[in-house]
């Protein structure tokens, strides 16, 4: 064999063998670890540096965050009282949010920020949701304007924050003296206690306009339980009280 053949082949030998040692010395020592933040399937993760011990979900493409879908509005039930609803939409089929702070600010006609009451909710997959707030205030006929701001949402999938199967019955409004008092019977349907249930009673006019709103709650209802509730609401005019809209909401958390 020719010499310049032996030494051609003995170079491409040793160039493998070194090409192999400095990748041994790459991958043992180098390389960076599985990560949850270098573009790559590689940690035990659902998708590319996302779910499982990344983060709680993988975000679809057409993913969309909790929006306020109509100007919230104000309510003047008695002197020194305001109430405000706000509309709330998660358009997300598989994701929902276990928890989300939230603040009402309520404004004057000059845009001064009288007052700004916060808290915290949740919405479920594909849920439009409503949010009271109740407030007293001595001028309170001076706020003409409310917002509402949503921030901190702790996303998770649907099937981990299931909606509550809940049933509102035999319920009944009507004009009693100067009030309107609205009674039925709550039924937690599912298989889990529910520790903490709001309803929220929506008050119209005859053609369907919101006229006010009014809010109670009950507490630890046992699965298969129903429990009865109130409601009071002043009998402004115009409310038609058959025309109300009750809305029961409840996370099993």
């Amino acid at each position: 064999m020719p010499r310049f053949i032996k030494q051609f082949l003995y170079g491409i030998f040793y160039l493998g063998v070194f090409t192999l040692i400095v990748f041994g010395v790459y991958v043992i020592f180098l390389r960076p670890g599985p990560s949850c933040t270098n573009n790559r399937q590689d940690a035990g993760e659902e998708d590319v540096d996302c779910g499982g011990v990344c983060s709680p979900v993988c975000f679809p493409q057409n993913f969309r965050p909790i929006e306020v879908t109509e100007q919230v509005r104000i309510f003047y039930p008695a002197n020194g009282q305001v109430s405000a609803l706000a509309t709330i939409q998660n358009s997300n089929a598989g994701l929902a949010v276990k928890a989300f702070d939230y603040s009402f600010d309520f404004y004057d006609a000059q845009n001064n920020l009288l007052r700004t009451v916060s808290g915290q909710s949740f919405i479920y997959a594909g849920e439009i949701r409503r949010l009271a707030k109740f407030l007293d205030i001595t001028e309170s006929l001076r706020v003409v304007r409310v917002d509402i701001r949503l921030q901190n949402a702790a996303w998770v999938k649907a099937e981990a924050f299931p909606r509550p199967e809940m049933v509102i019955q035999d319920w009944r409004a009507e004009t009693d003296g100067s009030m309107i008092r609205v009674s039925g019977r709550f039924v937690n349907a599912g298989t889990l206690p529910l520790p903490y249930v709001t309803i929220l009673a929506i008050f119209h006019n005859a053609s369907g306009r919101s006229m006010g709103i009014s809010e109670t709650a009950v507490e630890d209802v046992a699965p298969r339980e129903s429990k009865n509730f109130t409601i009071f609401y002043p009998a402004v005019k115009d409310i038609d009280p058959k025309n109300t809209e009750l809305i029961a909401s409840a996370s099993r958390e």
